[in-house]
């Protein structure tokens, strides 16, 4: 009986020291402590304090720049991801640019493409019937992606696929014809890419020119490039047509 008393003893210390060894904070948790002690008495990380950046606020705050101000200080942020938060007149704002979601806590996930645009492969395509000289086509296609979605630009065709796919949505008003984004306004006979400044490697067809029209204009004024019936032509940058815009798809 004695001896089942002493191990009974041994068995309940262990089990007290082993309960006092896991509630003990370690020397890392004490050094962490004693920091946010500091931040804490020093305005840091409380919400209202000074920061340098995110990691000195607590959970649901972002180290901002209020207007006018030369201090960041730890404002309440209920964005997804604490780097979307701005500031604008004293009211927190979530920037979903580019992030593949909307919603005013960037907390909904974004279609690959917006609405009206078609989906093939990684990249999203419209057509508009408006008509543009090639400049301005340039400009407008700049103009059409939502905030949420990557930029948009006068389309690039780099390959088969992509050409019937542009011939296609832009036959929707009977025949082709809308600019894509090449010209060779930078050097005559070199036609390249608006967007990506790439020399055209992919190249459907024999002849840019249309056979008819050095009859008419010489071909040094012949710049720009467009989808005519069946093939690709170069035109007079002047002349207004329609466009197709091309922008990267959402991939998640």
């Amino acid at each position: 009986m004695g001896k089942f008393m002493i191990t009974f003893m041994l068995v309940v210390l262990l089990i007290v020291f082993m309960k006092a060894s896991e509630s003990k904070p370690t020397l890392k948790q004490n050094i962490l402590k004693s920091s946010k002690a500091r931040g804490l008495a020093l305005g840091i990380g409380n919400g209202n304090g000074i920061c340098n950046d995110h990691d000195q606020c607590p959970d649901g705050y972002a180290c901002l720049l209020a207007e006018g101000k030369t201090v960041k200080k730890c404002v309440q942020c209920n964005c997804s991801e604490t780097s979307q938060c701005y500031l604008e007149s004293e009211t927190t704002f979530c920037n979903c640019s580019g992030t593949g979601f909307t919603g005013q806590y960037c907390e909904t996930l974004l279609p690959p493409c917006p609405m009206g645009w078609y989906q093939n492969r990684n990249s999203c395509y419209i057509y508009d019937c408006t008509a543009y000289d090639w400049m301005a086509a340039v400009w407008h296609c700049q103009s059409l992606s939502p905030n949420e979605y990557p930029n948009s630009y006068l389309v690039e065709i780099t390959d088969e696929e992509e050409n019937q796919v542009a011939f296609a949505i832009s036959g929707i008003t009977g025949y082709s014809d809308a600019w894509i984004g090449l010209s060779d306004t930078e050097s005559e006979g070199i036609f390249k890419w608006i967007n990506s400044g790439n020399i055209v490697t992919y190249k459907p067809f024999d002849y840019i020119y249309d056979a008819y029209y050095p009859y008419i204009y010489p071909v040094e004024v012949m710049d720009c490039v467009h989808l005519h019936y069946d093939h690709w032509d170069a035109e007079i940058c002047g002349k207004f047509k329609p466009v197709v815009c091309e922008m990267p798809a959402l991939i998640q």
